[in-house]
């Protein structure tokens, strides 16, 4: 095997080893269903949770079982935190017992990877409003303008997946809604005084 195909396959796998081995993401503050399966267990509890700031909440919280699946409803206020949630499962046969856990990437929007449609949307915002200075045309700018206003707002309601602090999510959202509002009303005021 030649240099460059076992480069590319030590990429290729890499690249996979971090999909199979990254959480599936969940959006803050609503609740998740957790499903176990097992053919022997008798019994499985959620034994504790894990939170993104590394505090650990003990509990015993017993799953119902439906055939061979146990399941638990984990409510909202255990997903308030950016980051990573884990819960501890414990299930049993009587003699043997079996830990696992179950982890959720937490994010605002219930997704990841959003950066790249913020800096696309973000680029086309400030593409229009460079364009109308260019071209000096008003309602241009009026439309970049308004185009902030949008990304603004999508940032505070879902927030930036990089971002894990919502403190710093909810003022970069403002910072960039107040933005495109002035360029937006600055540009309507010029437009319609023309």
């Amino acid at each position: 095997m030649n240099t460059r195909k076992l480069l590319i396959t030590l990429i290729l796998g890499m690249f996979l080893i971090g999909l199979a081995s990254a959480s599936l993401p969940h959006k803050q503050n609503t609740d998740l269903t957790v499903v176990v399966n097992s053919n022997n267990a008798t019994t499985c509890n959620v034994s504790f949770i894990q939170y993104p700031d590394n505090t650990i909440s003990y509990f015993n919280g017993e799953m119902t079982k439906n055939g061979n699946s146990f399941n638990y409803t984990m409510t909202w206020s255990n997903f308030t935190q950016i980051g990573e949630t884990c819960a501890g499962i414990t299930c049993t046969d009587g003699s043997e017992d079996s830990v696992g856990s179950v982890c959720r990437d937490v994010t605002a929007s219930g997704f990841n990877g959003t950066l790249g449609f913020y800096i696309l949307i973000f680029g086309i915002s400030i593409a229009l409003i460079v364009a109308g200075f260019w071209i000096q045309d008003n309602w241009v700018i009026v439309l970049g303008g308004f185009a902030l206003v949008f990304v603004g707002l999508f940032i505070m309601f879902f927030g930036i997946d990089i971002i894990k602090d919502t403190v710093y999510t909810w003022a970069l959202g403002i910072i960039v809604l107040m933005t495109g509002a002035y360029f937006g009303i600055r540009g309507a005021i010029e437009a319609i005084s023309d």
